[in-house]
């Protein structure tokens, strides 16, 4: 189970993702599933992230390459 904490933050960072995922996607629908990807993509890259200051520039880094990978693929 995922403790309070950790879940706040998700939140948080899901509230940050959401603005910038839908200002280059349309469909809400596909906002999400791209959200969706780039936490999957967070959880599998997560343990090569070197410096935790750099946390944040990763995870945008990560949704960019999620969002070309969507608009590739539509």
């Amino acid at each position: 189970m995922i403790e309070a904490t950790a879940r706040g933050a998700l939140r948080d960072l899901e509230a940050k993702l959401r603005p910038f995922v839908a200002r280059r996607i349309r469909s809400d629908a596909d906002v999400d599933d791209v959200v969706q990807e780039v936490f999957l993509r967070m959880q599998r890259g997560l343990g090569g992230l070197r410096d935790e200051e750099r946390f944040g520039p990763w995870v945008y880094r990560v949704a960019r390459s999620a969002i070309v990978d969507h608009q590739r693929s539509a």
